[in-house]
């Protein structure tokens, strides 16, 4: 179903404003809560001219000790330091952009599974406006988001590998950049397995037609007639086999096609209780839910094109390489926090198949009518965790940064020279963020350590090999400690802010002289007794700024 290029082009822009429109929020300020991490880091960049965590070229990959993936940073202080324009903003340009980004690579993805136009827009249309990567994508920068909306431009460069070899160094180049880019790159790894099996098997393919059995006995001609029509007066009994054979085994993978997806999945699901292995929570959290909600409603044509492609009997190439990827994913069905966001890339093509199969359908009457209603609901979803279900709370934790968060922050930037802390482990990162050359002790060590915080002695790591499991996973994990306990212990107990050279205390009001910690929230006595000093310089009512004195 292909369409001119004028009616082509009309979709294409109608589709590009709603992109834009789904991402002018109704907030005031930057969303997010990791997003402010990556917004430090990026500050860090363009502050000292280089990456302070970068220590080894390991730490680009977030492969080494105290380092962390670093695409985004990098990208967003060049434009930063490029153009002059304020950091929030280039958040905000930077998120719209990769939303319009995400149409065009679903579009090159699907492409290279059905080359039809009404296919390829259907899949630009259900990929960027899906709550997965509109929640990665809106007036935020998280690095998952980058890796996501990238993903279907690298499924549809290793699908183009197999017929042209100049795409193979390019696909390689494209990895490594994702993988530069957030550590989602493991969960791609059926897709890789998957694809060099397919290719194996499909090259073998060319080569078995029959199966052949050595043997040379010979039949008479009454018995030969009937499957020949050779003029000779023997037929070797090979030949009949190689017929029998040949005929029954088409009506055998007839039966036996269907089940093998069937098996896949139950195998591929039953691996996290068997191995009791990639569960992330309890077996028994309703994860259609979460699904369901990062997918949109177009989760329901999603089931109508998996059925139809698992039913198919002859079976592409791509739609193997889609199918078995998928089959191989559920085995990480678990793993909600990652899965939620990933999942969507491998579903949306199955979105794409089942409406088209509606399109195609022979009862014309209702066939627009029904997918016109698919693709409305579908925008109401998304619009409504857009707009509506997020709608301001003012409670103490706001899914965004509030403006008297982002005035202070601003006057922190200009009139505070030395380092502060704060009492709200989420507030302190947001504040972090738009105070800039205030440098805040947070909760994150790899920022400590960029900030004079806290000291890396790396003689006292311990050095996985290579061939490890602890070195593709566990590096991470001293990432945080040094960090949480140091804030923590500012906090709570009863140390000296000057030991860690910190001057200012950016208080949290919300929090009604308590900390708010991941763990709880208790009284802080650093902050009483500030109180106690009456040190106070700056208040917009939800924020105070006081100054520490030895």
């Amino acid at each position: 179903m292909d369409f001119s290029n004028k009616t082509k082009l009309k979709l294409i822009l109608l589709l590009i404003l709603l992109n834009i429109i789904l991402r002018l929020q109704v907030v005031p300020n930057e969303i997010g809560l990791d997003s402010f991490i990556v917004h430090m880091m990026t500050n860090s960049i363009s502050e000292f001219g280089c990456a302070k965590w970068v220590l080894h070229p390991l730490s680009f990959l977030g492969m080494y000790a105290f380092s962390e993936v670093s695409t985004v940073p990098f990208f967003l202080s060049g434009i930063c330091q490029t153009t002059a324009i304020e950091m929030r903003w280039v958040i905000l340009l930077y998120s719209i952009f990769l939303g319009i980004f995400s149409m065009f690579t679903a579009y090159l993805m699907a492409g290279a599974i059905m080359d039809d136009d009404c296919f390829k827009l259907l899949a630009a249309f259900a990929f960027s406006t899906s709550p997965a990567v509109l929640g990665y994508s809106t007036w935020t920068i998280p690095a998952r988001g980058l890796f996501i909306v990238m993903t279907p431009l690298l499924v549809y460069m290793i699908l183009n590998c197999r017929k042209y070899r100049s795409y193979i160094p390019l696909t390689i180049f494209f990895a490594v950049f994702l993988y530069a880019t957030h550590h989602l790159f493991y969960f791609l790894i059926p897709s890789f397995f998957t694809f060099f099996v397919l290719l194996i098997l499909f090259k073998l393919k060319k080569y078995i037609k029959y199966i052949t059995i050595p043997s040379r006995f010979m039949l008479p001609t009454s018995v030969s007639k009937f499957i020949t029509t050779s003029k000779n007066k023997y037929v070797e009994l090979r030949d009949i086999i190689k017929l029998r054979v040949d005929i029954h085994s088409r009506d055998f993978k007839s039966k036996l096609y269907p089940l093998i997806p069937i098996i896949g999945f139950v195998a591929m699901f039953s691996i996290p209780f068997i191995g009791h292995k990639f569960v992330e929570r309890s077996v028994y959290y309703p994860i259609y839910l979460s699904y369901a909600r990062y997918i949109g409603v177009l989760v329901i044509p999603a089931l109508g094109g998996l059925a139809y492609i698992m039913f198919k009997r002859r079976k592409s190439f791509r739609e193997w390489f889609l199918l078995l990827t998928v089959i191989g994913l559920t085995a990480l069905i678990y793993e909600q926090t990652y899965m939620k966001w990933f999942l969507p890339v491998f579903v949306v093509p199955f979105i794409s198949i089942g409406l088209f199969n509606i399109l195609r359908s022979e009862r014309k009457k209702y066939v627009l009518i029904t997918v016109s209603i698919f693709l409305i609901m579908a925008t109401f979803f998304s619009g409504y965790y857009q707009f509506l279900h997020f709608s301001p709370t003012h409670g103490i934790r706001e899914r965004y940064m509030e403006d008297s968060t982002y005035t202070a922050g601003g006057w922190m930037k200009e009139y505070v020279a030395g380092s502060a802390i704060s009492n709200d482990r989420f507030f302190g990162m947001r504040i972090a963020a738009i105070s800039d050359r205030t440098h805040n002790l947070i909760t994150y060590t790899l920022l400590d350590i960029t900030y004079g915080f806290v000291t890396a002695n790396l003689s006292q790591f311990e050095w996985y090999p290579i061939t490890s499991e602890e070195f593709w996973f566990d590096v991470g994990g001293t990432r945080y400690d040094a960090g949480e306990s140091t804030w923590d212990g500012l906090n709570t107990l009863d140390i000296e802010p000057y030991r860690f050279n910190i001057t200012h205390f950016a208080e949290n009001t919300k929090a009604q002289g308590r900390v708010i910690w991941h763990h709880g929230i208790y009284p802080s006595k650093l902050l009483h007794r500030i109180y106690k000093e009456n040190s106070h310089i700056y208040s917009n009512g939800n924020v105070n700024i006081w100054t520490i004195y030895e």
